[in-house]
């Protein structure tokens, strides 16, 4: 437990590793980009979110990991050392530890990196070294050792600072001052006015978006005030969110703990009750730090479950064959508007006609291409947009492109199909397509589809109805690729339009990767272990009580099941209220539309997206891992249980003094 604090922020340096710029990865034909100060400043901007949150996590495990060195602190300082000497000792042992697990979580994680990356290119790919990640990991390493080393001063600080009369136990919690108590308390208000208020702007940014329509350098500079309020509304509601799901937690079990001292169940079960009823602080820091890892369980679980189904609906949709009239790399010199090459209306009707496939036709929008700036460049390719009749794509997957946001005013991030461009920024973000009758207002989602897609009741208003310049073709029920292609040829004959065979799977939503995938299930596992860690630690907390219970007569054989029954509440009613918490806060995170400023925000339609989150979310997954961490954390603490009673009640108040706490 003692290192457990150092780990943890050493998990932070793992994924600075990951996504730091060192060393890219690309295929044998590509070539690397310099990656510049900005790649490693949103790396570094990046993990301020996951260290705001692992941060108190790490203050908990090294107070609960310290509580028997605090017992000769606390005596060197009634012997007259000042505090400040342990402290400022407990930082440099800090800084050695942080340096060691931050050293390793980053090497861990450039290495996982590089062979994820090699891996995900079938082994084939070049490694280019980019200069600025050598700041940005040297950055990172610095940051994450300097909170290591706070957090260790802190936790010290807390542990050493009790009187000599009072137990090794409450030694450890450090019991605050009536001021220091008063700070906290304005800390926290603090902290939720400032949380408050950036929520208000975001709020006020995503249902208005004044930016899109005002000036230039208004815009620049609600842009960087929006920013900020992102920053400070995800590192203090983190915290916050942390405290509230802590406190519920504690809430819930102390009403359980009322429901069992009501009923005559028994020795074990009243004491345990009295337990839940009146945990130490130190215990209390345990259950709400179970509950935090368990919203991270659910949250992390929910948001790949999520992302996987819409990932599985891109593939789904992403068709074996395409047959169009023209060829994009031909086309980069079409006025804006609709593409004007259109299929024969004999060669639609006769696919359209054809059982064996399923068809949805589609045209192509032009946008005005940007001016040549650099002549030896060349000409810049125009924005362009695949033009569809969502219902059309229900045939081929029950909801179409809707998981992925696709409705009136946004647009899917092409994936692979290469036929339309896009529309800049070619990211998430508001953006338009510019049209002889002006520019026609768009939102890029998040999601990429099998190419960039618009509905035909958002272009229709600008440009009119879309002729036909391709269709995209699935293979019916029970029909081979073989067959299709076959059945396709036949109808295309000398028509003179291009038959485009599509090879693999595109479209996929920024997929979990290798390297992301493997990070998942380290942390999972990591989850699981700190709540059986906690449960074991908070059950030795109680053996001073028992041994007094044992010393007036209570049965030993009763005994020994509290701490299980008390980390089997404990463990269940964090599990309760964290579950929840972290599939909700998934569901938000995914959401296509629903956080993102500048989006649609039809009621309909993210209420739909909303449900179909929830049935997609993937409960097995996290379920499953905090059952296994409910059994873990009930056979640990039953295991503490049964060693601690062995000896007389004298050997384990001895032996209570000895572990701190006594």
């Amino acid at each position: 437990m003692r290192h457990l604090g150092a780990v943890t922020i050493g998990l932070v340096a793992l994924l600075g590793g990951m996504t730091a710029p060192l060393v890219i990865v690309t295929d044998a034909s590509g070539s690397s980009w310099p990656a510049g100060p900005s790649l490693g400043l949103s790396t570094l901007a990046m993990l301020a979110v996951p260290l705001a949150i692992v941060s108190p996590l790490a203050y908990a495990f090294r107070v609960l990991g310290t509580r028997r060195e605090a017992i000769a602190w606390r005596a060197r300082i009634v012997l007259g050392e000042p505090l400040g000497i342990h402290v400022t000792a407990q930082a440099r042992r800090g800084v050695s530890a942080g340096m060691v697990a931050s050293g390793v979580g980053l090497v861990a994680g450039v290495g996982w990196q590089v062979v994820a990356d090699w891996a995900t290119l079938g082994g084939s790919g070049v490694a280019h070294f980019e200069a600025w990640g050598v700041p940005t990991l040297a950055v990172t390493l610095a940051v994450c050792v300097a909170v290591t080393a706070v957090v260790y001063a802190l936790a010290a600080g807390r542990v050493a600072s009790a009187p000599m009369g009072a137990s090794a136990a409450r030694a450890a919690e450090g019991a605050p001052s009536r001021s220091e108590t008063r700070i906290r308390l304005w800390m926290w208000r603090g902290l939720a006015a400032l949380t408050g208020a950036s929520f208000g702007l975001l709020a006020w940014d995503r249902i208005w978006f004044a930016r899109g329509s005002a000036s230039d350098s208004v815009a620049s500079g609600l842009t960087a005030a929006v920013g900020y309020a992102t920053f400070a509304f995800l590192v203090g509601g983190a915290l916050l969110l942390m405290r509230g799901v802590a406190f519920a937690s504690a809430a819930l079990s102390r009403r359980t703990a009322g429901a069992l001292a009501s009923r005559p169940l028994g020795a074990a079960f009243a004491a345990a009750a009295d337990g839940l009823a009146h945990r130490s602080r130190v215990r209390v820091l345990a259950a709400g730090t179970i509950a935090t890892v368990l919203v991270i369980v659910a949250c992390v679980g929910g948001t790949v479950a999520v992302n996987d189904a819409r990932s599985s609906v891109a593939a789904t949709l992403s068709p074996p064959f395409i047959v169009a009239a023209l060829d994009p790399s031909e086309s980069f010199d079409t006025a804006p508007g609709y593409e004007p090459q259109a299929l024969p209306t004999s060669l639609v009707d006769a696919i359209e006609g054809d059982a064996r496939i399923v068809s949805v036709p589609f045209g192509v929008l032009w946008g005005a291409a940007e001016p040549v700036t650099d002549p030896a460049a060349g000409a810049a390719a125009p924005d362009s947009v695949l033009v569809v009749d969502p219902a059309r794509l229900t045939a081929v997957s029950p909801d179409g492109l809707r998981p992925l946001g696709l409705q009136d005013g946004t647009v899917t991030r092409g994936n692979g199909a290469g036929l339309a461009n896009g529309i800049l920024p070619w990211e998430t973000g508001p953006a338009a397509l510019d049209l002889p009758a002006g520019p026609l207002a768009a939102f890029a989602l998040p999601t990429a589809a099998f190419d960039a897609f618009g509905t035909e009741a958002w272009a229709e208003p600008a440009a009119g109805a879309a002729p036909v310049t391709g269709m995209m073709l699935w293979p019916a029920a029970g029909v081979t690729r073989d067959e299709l292609d076959a059945a396709i040829t036949a109808h295309v004959g000398d028509t003179g339009a291009r038959i485009w065979e599509i090879s693999g799977i595109h479209g996929s939503l920024a997929a979990i990767g290798l390297r992301e995938t493997g990070l998942l299930y380290v942390l999972l596992a990591i989850g699981v272990a700190l709540t059986v860690a906690l449960a074991a630690s908070s059950a030795r907390d109680r053996r001073t009580e028992l041994a007094t219970l044992a010393a007036l007569g209570a049965r030993s054989a009763s005994l020994r099941w509290v701490p299980a029954l008390e980390a089997g509440v404990t463990i269940a009613c964090a599990a309760l209220i964290a579950l929840p918490t972290g599939f909700v806060l998934a569901m938000l995170g995914t959401h296509p539309t629903l956080l993102r400023a500048g989006a649609p925000l039809d009621a309909v339609e993210t209420l739909w997206d909303l449900g179909w989150e929830l049935a997609h979310l993937g409960w097995t997954m996290p379920v499953l891992l905090a059952a296994v961490a409910l059994a873990g954390g009930v056979v640990a603490a039953g295991i503490v249980g049964a060693t601690m009673l062995r000896g007389t009640p004298v050997d384990e108040l001895r032996e209570a003094e000895k572990e701190g706490a006594l």
